[in-house]
């Protein structure tokens, strides 16, 4: 069609068919009434109009105008408001009546830094043709092929663009009124930005507004929360409990007095939850986990939270209310909710202390001396967590404007009422220390006991607070000394080491200026009662000889009299007195001193510098009165037999040896001491292999895991003793049951030794098949898994891949557990290794992309991507040279490897081979613009228009490529890339302006309440 067809002919059949898109938009749109639709006006391009723009264009002769202009049938879409134009262009309402033509449409938005910056024309201009179902209806047959530009703008933007429309009228003439229309233009222009943009934004805050409200009001006349009882279950009362929270909570005109009311309903809620069973909730894609009491419980303690500070008498019946639900809790999750609302409301909030100072703290504390023992007992963890908060030194806070949040801390003011509330809280400390069941509670008593010892973090503490906490650190170390005769060595341990902090913490330098005479005289108090302790504790000659064998927090007079000990120094001074106590054992004070190490082995840690020391103690005893010892092989007792390896390699060389010698074989004929006897030759001279191929064998069949576990670590710490004939079996029976059970906990025993010794170079190739299927259940290839796979990669790295191929493999099998990771994120030492492997790697990718083309670019891609991180030439070359041999046939595999490198520049030689092999209709090339527009991580309030920006740049160069389907894919290409920047740019500075007006300011505001 030519111009002249269009003027004579063609025009009404565009005028109907602007009128038949108009009327369609208009019936869909007032479907929905959430939609707040203006107008919709429609037109068919002016002749004069359409003159004018095809000789703009150069095409005035065309005989195919309806290519050369989008708009020859327009619609403009009106609304209200910026959400409802997102609603809109993010609703189905295009995408089920039209086709839209993706490459003509465009977003006009001003971007910064590009050509757009100063043109303030906004809108969405969508090219679309009737899509089929409705193209097939007798009265829309004349319009098959017929395109319409629909304009989406709101009531503001549309004003402006009429006035623009007529005021660009206005051409300039050569010596008249040139200054006067720039001026005009640029007058037009600021309206815009600094009066009609902001409006916009104005009056979305209004209808934001005005929704919550209408939603709040809705379940405010309902009265939601007499009804969260009689909910059908938990998912249908959490909705609601959300709801309120939302809607109704923030705007209460009376949240003081609407306190009680919600407080009372919201323990009903928790305790019909409670009594309900978690359903499970269903959607069209399949059902999804249910809501259950502890996220109700969460939710409520979350409600309460928001009101807790509206009054004082809020305050205290929050903190009852919190008390109640404890009790009920069903379970340690719900505990955890509840306590953690507790923390909160303790807290030394910096508005509440500003307004009230410690008047919370003061409430509680009341609260709690007001409960009887019974009651104290049964809320003791509500206890410590308020006793806790309430002996901190510093309050916290925050507040915010709309960029940025600011974390407030301030110490506490002193007070009277302060010194009194920290004086009742130790009280009540004292007091749940003394009735304390076992070293468990006493722990955490203890630690909130020293919380009262604690200064501010940033110093500068008044001389009052100085004071303070100076007189209650003394009356907590008195009280430590007054009950130290009770406390376990265990404890009395960790305390020692607490107080020698405090000790070179408080003490002053001789040097140091002089200080108030009170709290000088408050200080030297502190000093003497930490000296007291410390002398209290030590005259216990059994605490003593406990800290010396056993422990990493000992603490020993040197420590006292100068600065700390470093290691070397400490071990020096600690092995000494070891020797001072194994010259004290003698045959007639032995079974005092079993019971000694009894005592010692009896403590429970699962940290492994605990028993270093003991170790060292127990195989000195054995080498130098191996006598002694071997009267106690007989009664060890279950926790002195974890020491045996000990004694056993202490007594190696002595007199006795034989007869120990004898006893263990007495023991392997009874099955007995298996792991330690196992343990024994990982620290001997020379290895038994006969004895230790024994040991294992039973150990093997009684399903010992402990005894296989400390077999295949020997096999990797002492590979230098075995025989190289024997190690490859012995190992390979420790990991073959280990396989049989599933348990790849064997790695962790020997990952640290793997690779430095003959173990490696001395397995079969069976043996290694046999470790690495060993290794395909583990959950995830962590550092120790990577350095047991390392020394074989270095010599097998093929079989390396064919690994991560088989957890791959096992990824895929559904009734794997959860959290199965088939490759992990990166490599550090196996990475050199498998990236010498590039073209064996790429063949088994193509071989498992074939396999499951769907999963690829998560499972054999993020293989690729991790061994080579960084898109190589080498990796370019080989599948350069797949394209080339398979041309489309490798299109698919190619663009699934490349999509883990996010279009970074090198791979799009690569992207310009596809879109040159590939038909316009091939699927590949979706992904292909996937990969081109992948960003990564984003940051800062325009990352993702910077982002796009920055893709824009990178692929500039594919607009003059030589090849013309890679011109003609980068010119659709770069026109979407506008458009995605322009959207984006709105959306960034829609999201911004509410966030202004969310904060009405720039002026700071608290966080709390």
């Amino acid at each position: 069609m030519n111009f002249n067809e269009y003027e004579r002919n063609k025009r009404p059949d565009y005028k109907a068919f602007a009128e038949a898109i108009a009327t369609i938009l208009d019936a869909a749109i007032k479907a929905d009434p959430a939609y707040r639709l203006q107008q919709i006006q429609r037109r068919e391009k002016n002749p004069i109009s359409l003159k004018a723009k095809l000789a703009k264009f150069g095409v005035a002769e065309s005989d195919k105008i309806e290519d050369e202009v989008k708009d020859l049938a327009a619609c403009r879409v009106i609304f209200y408001t910026n959400a409802d134009v997102k609603r809109f262009l993010l609703s189905d309402i295009l995408r089920n009546n039209f086709t839209i033509d993706r490459d003509r449409t465009k977003v006009h938005h001003p971007v910064p830094g590009t050509e757009s910056e100063g043109r303030f024309f906004i809108s969405d201009n969508i090219v679309v043709q009737l899509n089929e179902q409705r193209a097939a209806a007798p009265e829309y047959a004349k319009f098959l092929a017929m395109r319409c530009e629909i304009q989406v703008q709101t009531t503001l933007n549309h004003a402006w663009s009429e006035m623009e429309h007529d005021v660009y009228k206005i051409k300039p003439v050569a010596g008249f009124g040139k200054d006067l229309l720039e001026g005009i233009r640029t007058r037009f222009n600021k309206v815009m930005r600094e009066m009609l943009i902001p409006a916009g934004y104005e009056f979305q805050k209004i209808v934001d507004d005005y929704n919550r409200l209408a939603s709040g009001r809705e379940l405010f006349d309902k009265g939601a929360l007499k009804v969260l009882a009689d909910c059908k279950d938990n998912n249908e009362r959490h909705e609601l409990l959300e709801r309120f929270k939302t809607y109704v909570l923030p705007h209460l005109d009376d949240a003081a007095g609407a306190h009680a009311e919600i407080r009372d309903a919201l323990v009903v809620a928790v305790q019909a939850a409670r009594r309900t069973k978690t359903s499970t909730i269903s959607t069209p894609w399949g059902d999804l986990p249910g809501k259950s009491a502890e996220d109700v419980v969460e939710l409520a303690t979350n409600i309460l939270n928001h009101l807790r500070y509206v009054s004082l008498d809020a305050a205290e019946a929050t903190f009852d209310t919190l008390s109640e639900l404890y009790l009920g809790a069903a379970t340690d999750k719900e505990a955890e909710h509840i306590l953690k609302s507790v923390k909160s409301l303790a807290s030394h909030n910096f508005e509440v202390w500003n307004a009230g100072g410690p008047v919370i703290q003061d409430m509680l504390v009341r609260r709690i001396k007001g409960w009887d023992g019974a009651t104290l007992e049964a809320l003791r963890p509500v206890a410590l967590t308020v006793l806790h908060q309430v002996l901190r030194p510093e309050s916290t806070g925050t507040s915010a404007t709309y960029k940025a949040v600011t974390l407030i801390t301030a110490n506490v003011v002193p007070s009277d009422a302060l010194t009194r509330i920290r004086a009742a809280s130790i009280d009540l400390l004292e007091q749940l220390f003394r009735t304390a069941l076992d070293d468990v509670e006493r722990r955490k008593v203890k630690q909130a006991l020293l919380d009262a010892t604690r200064f501010p973090q940033r110093g500068g503490a008044e001389s009052a607070l100085r004071l303070t906490i100076l007189e209650n650190s003394s009356r907590v170390a008195r009280f430590f000394t007054s009950v130290a005769t009770t406390l376990s060595h265990e404890l009395l341990q960790t305390l020692e080491e607490s107080f020698l902090w405090l000790y070179r913490h408080t003490r002053r330098p001789a040097d140091a200026p002089a200080e108030d005479p009170p709290i000088a005289a408050a200080r030297s108090a502190f000093v003497d009662a930490i000296l007291a302790f410390r002398d209290r504790i030590n005259a216990n000659r059994d605490f003593v000889v406990y800290k010396t064998l056993v422990g990493f927090e000992s603490v020993f007079p040197p420590e006292w009299e100068g600065d700390s000990m470093d290691f070397q120094a400490e071990e020096v001074y600690r092995n000494a007195r070891i020797s001072e106590l194994v010259a004290d054992v003698n045959a007639a004070n032995a079974d005092a001193w079993l019971e000694t190490m009894q005592r010692c082995a009896s403590t429970k840690s699962n940290d492994l510098a605990t028993f270093p020391p003991f170790g060292r103690f127990i195989e000195e005893l054995a080498r130098t009165k191996p006598e002694i010892v071997e009267s106690y092989l007989d009664r060890l007792g279950e926790d002195l037999a974890a020491f045996l390896p000990a004694m056993l390699r202490g007594m190696e060389g002595t007199p006795r040896w034989s007869c120990a010698k004898q006893r263990v074989d007495q023991w392997l004929t009874q099955r007995c001491y298996l792991s330690q006897i196992l343990w024994y030759q990982r620290f001997t001279d020379k290895i038994d292999v006969a004895l230790f191929k024994r040991a294992l064998g039973l150990a093997i069949e009684d399903g010992n895991d402990r005894a296989v576990m400390n077999a295949a670590e020997i096999c990797a710490a002492r590979s230098d003793v075995i025989p190289r004939e024997e190690i490859g079996s012995i190992f390979a029976s420790a990991i073959g049951y280990f396989k049989a059970k599933n348990n790849t906990n064997w790695s962790n025993a020997i990952w640290a030794y793997f690779g430095n010794g003959s173990l490696p170079a001395s397995l079969t190739e069976e043996q290694i098949d046999l470790v690495l299927s060993a290794l395909v259940p583990r959950r995830s290839i962590d550092t120790s898994a990577e350095w047991v796979l390392a020394p074989i990669a270095k010599h097998h790295p093929k079989k390396i891949i064919d690994f991560f191929g088989e957890r791959l493999k096992q990824r895929d099998d559904y009734a794997v557990a959860d959290h199965y990771e088939g490759v992990p994120f990166s490599f550090t030492r196996l990475l050199p290794h498998l990236a010498a492997t590039g073209e064996y790697l790429l063949t088994q990718c193509r071989a498992w992309h074939r396999e499951r083309p769907e999963r690829f670019e998560y499972r054999g891609g993020r293989l690729l991507s991790v061994v080579f991180p960084e898109f190589t030439p080498e990796l370019e070359s080989h599948l350069k040279e797949m394209l080339a041999t398979d041309g489309a046939g490798a299109a698919r595999f190619v663009v699934d490897v490349l999509a883990g490198y996010r279009g970074s520049p090198a791979t799009h030689e690569l992207y310009k081979l596809i879109v040159d092999a590939v038909s316009d209709e091939d699927k590949v090339l979706g992904s292909v613009e996937v990969a081109l527009i992948s960003t990564g991580v984003v940051s800062g309030e325009f990352g993702m228009v910077e982002a796009y920006q920055r893709k824009k740049n990178e692929f500039q160069p594919w607009l003059t490529d030589s090849r013309p389907r890679v011109r003609t894919y980068a010119e659709a290409h770069d026109r979407m890339l506008d458009r995605m920047i322009a959207a984006e740019q709105r959306r960034s500075e829609e999201d911004l302006e509410a966030r202004k007006r969310e904060y009405e300011d720039d002026t700071e505001k608290p966080g709390g309440q």
